[in-house]
């Protein structure tokens, strides 16, 4: 044990030195993306932030929350392979793990996952369900609790891997979401539901931009269906918004 500590304080400490060095870029100027500039702004000790890397074209060349967005050729021109990035991509239809690879292919040398970034600067405050590990292993209760008002086993068993990615900083795992998990063919249908003269309600918290609200009217074309929907992300709501109407 004091051997792992040793190498872990190692690992820490080698991560810090080489983005405080350096400092770094992030990949992805979405939500996490953006987030995680707001965090790092706010840091004493932060390391200089140089800005995005984002494959999106239109966002190539523009400002977004006060930083330059670069493509990955051109980043690679201006800062090098051995720049930090760091990727906030994490979406349900690619592992992290092909994106930090895909990153790797393209030059850059030193790709590291949010919770690396954790690890490194353990002052840094938590990003939606990103932290570092020994926050993830103190709310063991809530996290238990949450996993058990899951109704099937595959969603208790991807919840558990995707925590589990959290506290061992491992996502190098090949398994993607597969989306029809929402509203899969198994699904039990309106009369196990609701009563037939009740209005069928779906809730979705975290509604992003309104996916999964195009895939439940699709799943149920009813009209005594209803849905309401939150979106914490002024960018994503605003989508939402025009999504709805």
């Amino acid at each position: 044990a004091p051997a792992r500590l040793q190498q872990a304080a190692l690992t820490r400490r080698r991560l810090r030195d080489s983005v405080q060095q350096q400092g770094c870029l992030l990949f992805g100027a979405g939500n996490n993306g953006r987030q995680l500039a707001r965090r790092l702004a706010d840091m004493p000790d932060a390391p200089a932030l140089h800005g995005f890397i984002s494959d999106v074209t239109a966002d190539q060349g523009r400002d977004i929350a006060g930083l330059p967005v670069w493509s990955r050729s051109d980043a690679l021109a201006k800062f090098g392979a051995q720049v930090p990035v760091v990727n906030c991509v994490y979406r349900a239809d690619v592992t992290i793990g092909t994106v930090m690879r895909g990153l790797n292919d393209s030059g850059f040398a030193r790709v590291l996952s949010l919770p690396d970034l954790y690890t490194a600067f353990d002052t840094l405050p938590p990003i939606y369900g990103y932290g570092t590990p020994q926050l993830l292993r103190a709310s063991t209760p809530p996290i238990a609790r949450v996993e058990a008002l899951l109704a099937d086993d595959l969603s208790r068993a991807i919840f558990r891997e995707l925590v589990n990615q959290r506290v061992t900083l491992d996502f190098t795992a090949p398994r993607m979401v597969d989306r029809a998990i929402y509203f899969p063919a198994g699904l039990v249908t309106r009369p196990r539901l609701c009563a037939d003269d009740a209005t069928l309600v779906f809730v979705d918290c975290g509604a992003y931009t309104g996916d999964t609200l195009e895939a439940f009217a699709a799943w149920h074309p009813d009209s005594h269906a209803h849905a309401v929907a939150f979106e914490p992300d002024p960018a994503s709501f605003a989508k939402l918004q025009a999504a709805a109407t």
